[in-house]
């Protein structure tokens, strides 16, 4: 993807570590997104109500980027997060 040089400063300015216990919400569906996350270290499990019940959608290991589709196309959140 290719960016303006201004867009590429804004997103590297908000580049910061966040520490999550087990069981601590990152984002929830329909939040505003605005920054995409990488795995340090741990595990994040990503998660969507369907019919009133918890699916886990995606357990992301150490190295894996997500939360990029509410940057790339300004959408809302359209799961939840939980720290493993």
């Amino acid at each position: 993807l290719h960016y303006p040089l201004r867009r590429q400063r804004q997103m590297c300015i908000r580049d910061r570590k966040r520490f999550l216990k087990e069981g601590e919400v990152l984002f929830r569906d329909g939040d505003a997104g605005d920054a995409a996350f990488i795995v340090d270290s741990g595990h994040v499990g990503i998660y969507k109500i369907v019919e009133g019940e918890e699916v886990e959608l995606a357990t992301l290991n150490p190295g894996e980027l997500f939360g990029e589709m509410a940057i790339v196309d300004g959408s809302r959140r359209m799961a939840h997060t939980l720290a493993k």
